[in-house]
């Protein structure tokens, strides 16, 4: 220590003595201060200590203010032991202690601190001796100094007595259990430690014990306390309810995550003794006799987090205990795993989930593995609430893992238990598990969705059937139960993948093999009901059944698919009316833009807007064109067709103009200036009218194609309601003895049927015209109507007469809405005049070219002109008008050739393609390119502006052919329709529509024609075939199927002249086309030099790719963009290829080879070009660089391989071109084809072209002996031969019915001419009515009278025979009514006044005798008292005042009637007068302009016509007035009969009977009445059947001389008809029919023919001399009878001499089934209901199909050599434009239109010689024109593909090509071989979707059949292939 405490002196050199003094006097300083620290500190710490307790004791204090004042405590003890001791510790400096120590001790005062200082060497001074000596001498003093004494312990007495004493204190208090006084000093001491506040009142905490402990997660812990109050608090009892006061109120503070709450406790009842386990009363408690207990309690919510908690009563506070929570035992997952019972043959099942419900088939057991989220012990098992409980078995490696088994059979719960090893908590709580056994129930079955509970179908469907199952087992028992009417269920399997408990079975059911199997099942007939369900049937037996589905058989015509072709138009129409509707938009918002203040401003601020909307419009525009183009394909006819084709041409070009518009503002001057200014203005100012322009444009294609779907929709109704008509025929008809069982099935098919019609209205209602929709709203009502008066039927049935009454009102009602008011008669109308706006809309090829050449021309005139200023701003105006017109060049010729090709992409889609036209197109389109490569300059040495002038001439010219080309086309396409009229609805609806159109549209393409330059010669024959007498006729025929009621007679004769004189017109234009392709190919390369070149480019994509610099991916991209350049260009010589193969002359053999040779240079281009594309695009999509090299490497060697290929292809049609030898290159081509391994299709493909060709080439003799040498050995083809011609004498039969009815027409128009005829025609109608109107005054006013008075008077048979009377007045009156309404002839009304003379005449008689049954029963008394006979005499009385009143009445009636009548008169008094005076006015007008020119022969004529006008005129009014005057002389005596009625007196009745008296007079009063009657329609009987008077008019005379002309040709072609059937009767053997028909022949000619000349004869003198008018008009009767008569008889004779099976006789219309038609239609169609070609002809590849085709071809080779002078005026009839041999050089690069292309016909050497087979049969002729079509396809298909690796084309061309070239395909299958196919090979069920299956009745028993082409595939007859091979081998 001596050492620690002399440290502070080492540097010091001080005496030892000197340091020992100075060290010990340290030590006793630091004894005594810490003594007196010590002392103070326990004086400082107790008294603050107190003090806290104190402030502990009064008050409840926070204990964190509690803590602040102890913490206080310790810093006031510490502050003053720092100040009173501590601080005087850190004095250690040498010199303060010797300055205190000298304060002390007197010997060394002043010495020892100079000694200290002396001793420091910092300051020592003065000699080292001084020094040492006063050293020395303070060392030897203070070795005599007593240290202790100097500091002794009195001087720290006063504090140590202090601290002593309050120490003291302390203890003493400590010792006072009742104070206290420790807890209270602890408290205060330590105020962290868990000390609890000192207090008289005792809180024991019960409840929970222990008071901290783990507690259960989310429980609220109850916590309960005991209070011991002290007995001076409680002088009364314990208070333990809620009136506690406040000093006993007991609270409850808990503090969770730092945060204090607090909350009173509410008292209960008190513990009545201790509680086991409850902690014993502290020490220092009071006794328990001293106190009184209280109990409370509150609950605390235990969350997550630990909970502190204590509690506060009066003045005492627990300790915070703490709650810690823990979570409860709990299972967090259950492994199932489910053994499932035997039978169900099910694996078990394993599956773990977080819930413990069981749900199981009943009979599984569960073996459960339960996972707890901690360790537990005791873990059971308890069913329900009090069930047993089991026991769960733990695994040996997991604590936290049991297992149980549990067997599913009754429903109930389980809970699952165990405590926690760690919390020792249970969970009681934990959730109720469900066992669910599931029962094992029969399978759920149901139908699948849109299957219907009442489905209509025909015999020959093949049903979509789908079905969805569900079970609980899986199912594999699986089929459809069926039952046909009232048969026992048959049973059908159904193939399943796999067993499943969920199963969705599709099926296609065959109802022709319902048994699934290949043997045909009974034939199904009309209103058979097929009952069927789908059954499943599980592994536990048990069955599942859906509900039943009736499925009512229709005819076969009403197949599922009959609307599929609709289906498909209404998508093509929903996506026009969407684009239409967008295009609305668009120019609407463009519109409001234009309509601020600014427009400029506004539009350029929106302008960016619009392009948007644009572009999206043009992409919507895009995807409608490609739905166009995918149903294109498939159109029925041409002219469906061309509505497609229209809409598509109308929408591309209405986006062009769209586009237009949005870019005009686009392209004004960004910056204007004035000028610019002004010219944007002006181009603002003109955009609102071309807007509303665009607009209306739009507004047309909407409507268009609006009701273009209605027209079609009509089809399809009209086919079904015909259908429905001739299904229900049978209930109505009183004689077809149809049972009355059987009379809820056709009520039910009726119900169907027109439920399916509304539903197709309702489909389609939204894309139709509204005024259409009106029109069918007659329909919705009636078909509403008659569907619940049916099903009233069906509830409620009346009797059989009833119900065939109410039927019979049914199918009149049908009948009406078939005939009539289901067409809407203005549709076809609308259609025609919005085609017409459509066409003259859209703008044409070679007008765009011109405007581009104008502004081209404009453009290179302003860029002269600019050279030639130097003003700036002349300079600057001037450059700006050469930009505008620059652009507008640039826009035309883009614009041009993006219309031209997706025109040309369009057309191509078509399923008939003008071959010619499409490769002129690509021939415009090359020319344009190659001419406008450079822009506007000068091609090679001659003017551009000459070259596009050429090319838009040349074109206009192939543009106005291709128009006349089409229409021939749907021509002949009409005429092959007509010729078996098969389809009732179509020869309806879509028949006046195709005359109409080829009309009107002829003369719109002789207008083109005119306009595109060519002489008046060409095209005024062309003109002509419009309206020419054959095309009139057939015009007449078919119109009138619209309107009229009547059967439909074929216009198929009128139609083969016509197209006969059409083939004929178009010759001369082929001449004309041929020099307009020469133009446009002089400016394209030829087919070799555009070959070379393409072989250059490809070389050169082969050098760059050999060349290249590496293989990287930037370098194959490079190259893969440079090696498109090569792929369009081989893509356009393979297109040329094709075009050149499809115009060759297939009746040409070397024509052939060279098409052939186009093939294969195509197939071999398309080979390497493929190769390229393929490799190149591996290149550039492979990762691997040497992979990518080698690809690159390979793609080279392809464009080597494609340049070589164009290069061969080059040199062979170079040589061809050229004349020279190709054999050695052929033979190179064929080479190629095998290695392609296209050789043999190939020459399969050639070889059928050759049979038909060879067929077609024959004469039609050679032909037709070969036919009928065919025909002896083939029974089918007899029978079609046999049916043909009974069709040929049905159609004269029918054909001399409607002459009839023409004549009877003539015999009007001849009467309506001559305005004296008709007004006497009306003065007689007039008449004939009043006589009508006064024979029902005679029955009502006197003999209803009469009758009445004879029940009065009691005189029954008297009634009886008034009553019979007044029946036959009532015909009589009805008759004279009837034949005074309509336009009846003179003769007829005379000859209807004559029967009811005859009629009234007996009636007079029948009168006289009743008068006198009246006299004498008046006489006999009926009452025995006169009472009686008074009241009876009144009652007579009465009834002859009503007599009086009612004549009175009916007279006024007839007064007014004639009143009127005279009114009329004076009417048309006045508008003669009129219309003489505009005739004169306009007489005087040509007069006064013909003096001014007198040569004016027009003028004369005009001026002729107005004095006939002014004499007819005159006439007119002259015969009104003798009208006027006649109705006056009758109204004045209709008025004296109503006076002489008024003023008639009552007459006595004063008989015995006054009844009977009353009704003799009454008898008498008619019998005068009826003589009156009798005499006026005597005079009118009397009159002239043909006035003398009658003076026909000219007009209306050569009106009649045309329609008899017209006539005497029907009655000539009916004869025809007649001697054709006869002809192939005598072919077929049957020699006596033949006859028969002969002599038919021949009376027709006799007498139909002959009295039609004849009449034709006196209708001609009549118009040269109108006094031989009676005469003529009466040779018209004569005819009209003589018609009439050879119509009847010859139906008779049809009926007798050409009986027909009932299986296959020709169905009639629906309409007029009683009256010969001639309706073709297969033996298959009883009704006219089947709207498909196919479903009523059979297919071509089947038996009965190939002979048709024989029996056609032979009848029309027959027709050919029966009329030679007719088919002679008519050569090459089935050519269309373009057909003959073209120049050669660079036209024959191309082809020609030849028959390839469009028709067959006959090459030049057959043209020379005499007409050709092929020319001669439409048949063979379309058979040829398929074989084109579809070898174009083909070849179109390979082009397409080739384009499809090009990025640069549209593939919206190879999708629509692709469906061509399907449906192509499709529709050549068996061509080749006359063999029959067999139907098991065939897939009917949906490898052609599109196409509908085609079987016939009688054929429903084979098993040979085919898909039969959607168009002309039945024309295509591999017949004509083996006849060509017979002729062959005879040869």
């Amino acid at each position: 220590m001596s050492a620690a405490g002399s440290s502070f002196l080492n540097h010091l050199k001080l005496d030892p003595a000197t340091a020992s003094a100075l060290q010990s006097f340290a030590r006793r300083r630091r004894w005594l201060i810490g003594l007196r620290c010590i002392a103070i500190a326990v004086l400082a710490f107790f008294s603050t200590l107190f003090v806290v307790a104190i402030a502990d004791h009064l008050w409840l204090l926070p204990d964190s203010l509690r803590m602040v004042l102890s913490l206080s405590a310790y810093v006031i003890t510490a502050a003053v032991l720092w100040f009173f001791g501590l601080r005087h510790l850190r004095h250690e400096d040498p010199r303060e202690l010797a300055r205190q120590l000298e304060s002390t001790a007197p010997r060394v005062r002043d010495d020892l601190l100079s000694a200290v200082e002396l001793a420091d060497p910092r300051f020592a001074n003065g000699s080292l001796e001084l020094q040492n000596r006063l050293q020395n001498s303070v060392g030897r003093r203070l070795q005599k100094v007593d240290v202790t004494g100097l500091l002794p312990l009195t001087m720290i007495r006063k504090w140590l007595i202090a601290g002593s004493v309050v120490l003291a204190i302390c203890l003493l208090l400590a010792l006072i259990p009742s104070l206290q006084f420790g807890r209270r000093i602890a408290r205060a001491m330590l105020p962290m430690a868990s000390i609890e506040r000192a207090s008289d009142i005792k809180v024991r905490i019960i409840e929970p014990t222990p008071a901290t402990r783990h507690v259960a997660e989310g429980d609220a812990v109850a916590v309960v306390v005991e209070v011991l109050w002290p007995r001076s608090k409680a002088d009364s009892p314990p208070v333990t309810n809620a009136r506690q006061t406040a000093e006993e109120e007991v609270i409850i503070q808990w503090m969770v995550e730092g945060e204090t709450f607090e909350s009173m406790m509410l008292s209960r009842a008190p513990l009545l003794s201790p509680q086991p386990g409850d902690s014993p009363p502290s020490p220092d408690a009071t006794s328990l006799t001293d106190t009184t207990a209280s109990v409370f309690a509150a609950n605390l919510s235990i969350k997550k987090t630990p909970v502190q908690y204590r509690v506060l009563a009066g003045d005492a506070v627990t300790l915070w205990h703490t709650l810690t929570p823990l979570p409860r035992p709990r299972v967090v997952s259950f492994e199932k795993r489910y053994q499932f019972p035997k039978y169900s043959k099910l694996p078990d099942v394993t599956e773990t989930s977080d819930h413990g419900d069981l749900t199981a088939l009943t009979g599984t057991t569960g073996h459960l593995t339960i996972k707890f989220d901690q360790p537990v012990r005791d873990a059971t098992l308890r069913y329900g609430t009090r069930g047993v409980a089991l026991d769960l078995k733990p695994q040996d490696d997991d604590p936290t893992a049991f297992t149980v088994s549990l067997p599913i059979k009754t429903a109930g719960n389980y809970q699952v238990d165990a405590i926690g090893v760690k919390s020792e908590l249970a969970n009681p709580f934990s959730p109720q598990y469900t066992i669910v056994p599931i029962p094992d129930t029969p399978p759920v079955v149901r139908w699948g969705e849109g299957i219907r509970s009442n489905m209509l179908a025909s015999p020959l469907d093949v049903l979509a059937l789908s079905a969805s199952i569900e079970d609980d087992i899986p199912v594999d028992d699986v089929f459809l139960e069926f039952q046909i009417n009232a048969s026992i269920p048959e049973q059908s399997p159904l193939v399943i993948d796999s067993a499943d408990t969920k199963l969705s079975p599709a099926w296609n059911w065959d109802l022709m093999h319902r048994n699934d199997s290949q043997t045909p099942s009974d034939t199904l007939v009309s209103s058979d009901i097929i009952r069927m369900r789908v059954v499943a049937v599980d592994r536990k037996g048990q069955r599942g059944e859906s509900r039943t589905i009736e499925v009512l058989i229709v005819d076969e015509g009403f197949t599922q698919s009959r609307q599929d072709h609709l289906n498909r138009l209404s998508e093509v129409v929903s996506e026009t009316v969407d684009w239409t509707s967008d295009a609305y938009s668009l120019i609407d918002q463009y519109k409001e833009q234009l309509s601020g203040d600014d427009p400029s401003e506004l539009i350029t601020s929106k302008l960016q807007d619009l392009q948007n909307d644009a572009s999206r419009l043009s992409d919507a525009k895009e995807l409608l064109i490609q739905r166009v183009m995918t149903v294109l394909p498939l159109s029925n006819d041409p002219v469906e067709a061309a509505g497609l084709e229209q809409i598509g041409l109308a929408v591309i070009d209405l986006q062009s103009k769209i586009e237009d518009l949005v870019t005009t503002i686009q392209d004004a001057p960004a910056n204007p200036d004035d000028d610019e200014t002004r010219i944007r203005r002006d181009l603002i100012k003109r955009l609102p009218s071309r807007l509303a322009n665009t607009r209306n444009e739009v507004s047309r294609v909407e409507e268009f194609a609006r009701s273009f779907l209605a027209h079609h929709m009509d089809i399809g109704i009209l086919t079904d309601a015909a259908a429905l008509l001739q299904s229900v025929r049978p209930i109505a008809d009183p004689e077809a003895n149809v049972p009355i069982e059987l009379f809820e099935r056709y009520v039910n098919v009726a119900i169907a049927r027109m439920k399916t019609i509304d539903t197709l209205i309702t489909t389609y209602s939204d894309l139709i015209p509204e005024s259409h929709r009106n029109h069918l709203r007659k329909w919705n009502d009636f078909s509403s109507t008659w569907q619940i008066r049916h099903r009233n039927t069906i509830d409620d049935p009346p009797g059989r007469d009833n119900l065939r009454s109410l039927m019979q009102q049914y199918t009149a009602e049908l009948t009406w809405h078939v005939a009539s008011n289901l067409i809407d008669q203005q549709l076809e109308g609308r259609l025609k005049n919005l085609l017409t706006e459509l066409n003259s809309q859209r703008r044409k090829p070679h007008d765009i070219l011109r405007q581009a050449n104008h502004d081209g021309r404009d453009a290179k005139a302003l860029q002269k002109r600019l050279d030639a200023i130097d003003d700036a701003n002349q300079a600057a105006a001037t450059t700006r008008q050469l930009n505008e017109k620059t652009a507008a060049y640039d826009d035309g010729i883009s614009d041009l050739l993006s219309r031209l090709e997706q025109d040309e992409t369009l057309h191509r889609a078509r399923p008939i393609v003008d071959l010619s036209y499409a490769a002129d197109t690509n021939l415009f389109v090359r020319a344009i390119k190659n001419v406008s490569v450079d822009g506007y300059q000068d091609y090679r040495e001659e003017s551009i502006e000459d070259v596009y002038e050429k090319l838009a001439k040349a074109f206009s010219v192939i543009f106005a052919a291709h128009q006349v080309t089409t229409l021939q086309t749907e021509l002949a396409t009409l005429q092959l329709a007509e010729n078996r009229l098969e389809q009732y609805a179509e020869a309806r609806l879509d028949h006046p529509m195709w005359i109409e159109r080829f009309m009107f549209e002829m003369e719109k393409a002789v207008q083109s024609l005119r306009a595109a330059g060519i002489e008046s010669a060409v095209t005024d024959p062309i003109d002509q075939t419009r309206y020419g007498g054959a095309i009139q006729q057939a015009a007449e025929l078919i119109r009138s199927r619209r309107w009229e009621e009547k059967s439909l007679v074929s216009a198929s004769a009128s139609l083969r002249t016509a197209t006969a004189k059409l083939d004929a017109a178009v010759q001369p234009l082929t001449p004309l086309v041929d020099e307009a392709r020469r133009v446009i190919l002089s400016y394209v390369p030829t087919l070799a030099e555009q070959a070379r070149q393409a072989a250059k480019k490809a070389e050169e994509a082969e050098q760059r790719t050999k060349q290249r610099e590496d293989a990287s991916s930037e370098t194959a991209k490079q190259l893969d963009q440079q090696q498109q350049e090569a792929e369009q260009a081989a893509t356009e010589t393979m297109q040329s290829l094709a075009d050149r193969a499809n115009n060759v002359e297939l009746t040409d053999a070397a024509e052939r080879e060279l098409a052939r040779d186009a093939d294969a240079a195509a197939a071999q281009i398309a080979d390497a070009l493929k190769r390229a594309q393929q490799q190149m695009d591996a290149a550039t999509s492979t990762s691997a660089e040497q992979t990518r090299n080698e690809m690159l490497e390979d793609a080279a060697q392809s464009l080597q391989e494609l340049k070589d290929a164009l290069g061969k292809t080059a040199e062979h049609f170079e040589r061809a071109d050229a004349g020279e030898d190709v054999a050695e290159s052929r033979a190179e081509l064929r080479d190629a084809e095998r290695e392609l391994q296209q050789a043999a299709e190939l020459q399969q493909r050639f070889d059928q072209a050759e049979a038909i060709a060879n067929a077609a080439n024959k004469s039609p003799e050679e032909l037709m002996r070969q036919l009928e040498q065919e025909l002896q050995r083939n029974e089918l083809m007899q029978g079609e031969l046999s049916e043909i011609a009974a069709n040929a004498a049905e159609t004269a039969a029918a054909s001399l019915d409607q002459a009839a009815k023409a004549e009877r027409e003539i015999n009007k128009s001849l009467e309506r001419s001559d305005p004296n005829v008709q007004e006497q025609k009306q003065r007689m109608r007039q008449e004939l009515k009043g006589v009508a109107e006064k024979i029902d005054t005679v029955r009502d006013a006197l003999l209803y009278q009469a009758e009445r008075a004879a029940n009065l008077g009691r005189q029954e048979k008297l009634k009886n025979e008034v009553a019979e009377l007044r029946d036959e007045l009532q015909k009589a009156a009805q008759a004279a009514r009837d034949s005074g309404n309509g336009d009846a002839l003179m003769s007829e009304m005379t000859q209807s006044a004559k029967d009811a003379s005859e009629a009234i005449q007996a009636a007079n008689k029948a009168m006289q005798q009743i008068e006198q049954r009246a006299d004498a029963a008046a006489a006999e008394s009926v009452t025995p008292r006169e009472k009686d006979r008074q009241a009876l005499e009144q009652q007579a009385s009465h009834l002859q005042r009503e007599s009086r009143n009612r004549r009175s009445q009916d007279a006024e009636n007839q007064r007014k009637e004639w009143d009127n009548f005279e009114r009329a008169a004076d009417s048309r008094v006045s508008q003669a007068q009129r219309e003489a005076a505009s005739a004169e006015r306009q007489k005087n007008d040509h007069q006064k302009k013909l003096k001014q020119n007198p040569n004016d022969s027009w003028r004369k004529q005009e001026i002729q016509r107005a004095e006939e006008r002014i004499k007819l005129a005159e006439a007119t009014e002259a015969a009104a007035r003798e009208s006027k005057q006649f109705a006056k002389d009758k109204k004045n005596a209709a008025e004296k009969i109503r006076k002489e009625s008024q003023s008639e007196k009552t007459e006595s009745l004063d008989k015995a009977n006054p009844a009977a008296q009353l009704a003799q007079q009454m008898a008498a009063k008619a019998n005068a009445e009826l003589g009156q009657i009798e005499k006026t329609l005597g005079e009118l009987a009397n009159q002239p059947a043909t006035p003398e008077s009658l003076r026909a008019a000219t007009q209306a005379a050569e009106h009649a001389i045309e329609s008899q002309a017209t006539i005497t040709k029907q009655t000539e072609n009916a004869a025809a008809f007649l001697e054709r059937a006869a002809r192939h009767e005598e072919r077929l053997g049957k020699d006596s029919v033949a006859e028969k028909l002969n002599q038919a022949a021949e009376s027709v000619t006799q007498n139909a023919v002959a009295s039609s000349e004849q009449a034709q004869q006196a209708v001609q003198a009549a118009r040269d001399d109108q006094t031989k008018s009676p005469e003529a008009n009466q040779k018209v009767a004569q005819a009209t009878k003589q018609i009439q008569a050879e119509a009847d008889q010859l139906s008779n004779m049809i009926a007798e001499a050409l009986p027909q099976d009932p299986s296959s006789t020709t169905s009639q219309p629906p309409l007029t089934s009683n009256t010969p038609t001639a309706t073709s239609q297969s033996p298959a169609s009883q009704s006219p209901a089947s709207q498909s070609p196919a479903s009523q002809s059979p297919a071509a590849n089947t038996p009965e199909g190939r002979a048709r085709q024989l029996a056609q071809t032979l009848d029309e080779l027959d027709q050919a050599i029966a009329n030679p002078a007719g088919q002679a005026s008519s050569e090459g009839q089935n050519q269309q434009s373009g057909e003959e041999q073209t120049a050669e050089g660079q036209a024959s690069e191309q082809g020609k239109p030849g028959a390839s292309a469009q028709a067959a016909s006959g090459n030049k050497a057959g043209q020379e010689q005499g007409q050709t087979a092929g020319q001669a049969s439409p048949t063979l002729a379309a058979a040829m024109q398929q074989q084109a079509q579809k070898m174009a396809k083909q070849r179109q298909s390979q082009v397409n593909s080739a384009q499809q690796g090009n990025p640069a084309e549209s593939q919206s061309q190879s999708m629509a090509q692709s469906s061509t070239s399907t449906l192509s395909n499709a529709s050549s299958e068996g061509i080749a071989d006359s063999e029959s196919i067999d139907a098991k090979q065939e897939n009917r069920k949906g490898s052609q979707w599109g196409q509908l299956r085609e079987r016939r009745t009688d054929d429903a028993q084979e098993t040979e059949t085919h898909l039969g082409a959607p168009e002309y595939q039945q024309q295509i007859e591999a017949y004509f292939q083996a006849v060509a091979r017979r002729a062959a081998q005879k040869q």
